[in-house]
């Protein structure tokens, strides 16, 4: 069960964007801005225990909870410094990304009263690779979790009890759903579906600290 983890906050909104190591491949977690960071990060703090693994570019994988504007703004950057890297989205969220998808993130982020966001985001993000509710990427099991959007989803790794929520569950609280695309309805069914995880799992979120599926009793129980 040998793994590395760490974290930085990316971005004008701070996502946390999570570094996961483990069986020779390194997943990047909701890149939210602020590449360059990013990048000195993987080179400074992981240089050694990446060299001692023989890391190639082709077991670097960026997995996106969601495609919001703030945790997705340093793919492009990335993939010109990682161009074997492999970008994956779920399939109801990846529309978002492609061709146009520069003006689109540039939309989402005036929705939220960002109007320089054009400053932050230069080029058009590429098209991932796709995930459904039932995929599996490498230790992850991919939990489809709509409500903030529809294409949510979190990533469960079984055998360490760790889950990457995104923006589907917080310390404390859950995800916003009045956002275009957002439901609340289908939170609900999302939240339902995280609290029957092992209680000892531990929640690494899009924002803000971690939790444990224990400790959200009360948040798993708001919209029930």
């Amino acid at each position: 069960m040998n793994y590395k983890l760490s974290l930085i906050p990316t971005g004008i909104l701070h996502v946390n964007t999570w570094f996961f190591f483990k069986d020779n491949s390194l997943y990047l977690i909701d890149p939210g801005g602020d590449p360059d960071k990013i990048i000195s990060h993987i080179e400074k703090e992981w240089e050694n225990y990446l060299k001692k693994s023989h890391l190639e570019q082709k077991n670097i994988f960026i997995l996106l909870t969601h495609c919001h504007f703030d945790h997705i703004s340093a793919i492009p950057e990335l993939l010109d410094y990682f161009p074997k890297a492999r970008l994956f989205a779920h399939e109801k969220d990846a529309e978002v990304l492609g061709k146009g998808s520069r003006e689109r993130v540039i939309m989402q982020a005036r929705w939220c009263g960002i109007e320089n966001y054009k400053d932050f985001l230069q080029k058009d993000i590429p098209f991932p690779e796709l995930l459904t509710g039932e995929s599996k990427i490498g230790p992850f099991k991919v939990i489809h979790t709509p409500g903030h959007t529809p294409g949510s989803c979190c990533y469960y790794w079984e055998a360490g009890n760790i889950l990457f929520s995104g923006d589907t569950l917080f310390y404390g609280s859950y995800g916003r759903t009045d956002f275009p695309g957002g439901n609340g309805i289908e939170m609900a069914a999302s939240l339902k579906k995280l609290s029957i995880l092992p209680k000892k799992t531990l929640v690494l979120p899009g924002h803000g600290e971690y939790t444990t599926i224990e400790a959200e009793e009360t948040t798993f129980n708001t919209l029930s």
